[in-house]
């Protein structure tokens, strides 16, 4: 249990958890207004699906929560005035707010993937942000 909702093992999550890793999603997020554009791939690692259990309206409409583990590869740098930068020192001086942004905006594309097994979900999020460097 987690803020109120229950963790569920079904057998949607288990499609999910076989299903999603196959596909990787590109990220790109810019910086400096729009001077050094950064973008990477997305593999989702695991997949939580936690049961929404207040009331709802109409109560046999059940629905569910998820939360996503993902792995970030392939980061790669596009500036304008052709500098590049190394990998490890961009993350770790923007890795709040390079995740912050997947966050906000890397859910809208995977959403789609999950969208696949449950078409109705409540929410979907990003808990877990790994690098592969």
């Amino acid at each position: 249990m987690k803020d109120g909702h229950i963790l569920q093992r079904d057998i949607h999550v288990k499609a999910m958890n076989k299903l999603i890793p196959k596909f990787t999603v590109e990220h790109s997020r810019m910086y400096n207004m729009g001077q050094t554009v950064v973008s990477c791939k997305v593999k989702v690692k695991r997949v939580r699906k936690y049961h929404y259990n207040y009331l709802l309206n109409p109560p046999d409409k059940i629905k569910a929560i998820y939360e996503l583990d993902v792995i970030i590869s392939d980061v790669v740098f596009n500036d304008v005035t052709g500098r590049t930068r190394e990998v490890k020192s961009f993350i770790t001086n923007n890795k709040t707010s390079f995740n912050r942004g997947l966050r906000w905006f890397g859910v809208e594309k995977i959403e789609k993937y999950i969208n696949m097994i449950d078409s109705d979900p409540m929410s979907i999020r990003i808990s877990k942000i790994e690098y592969n460097l």
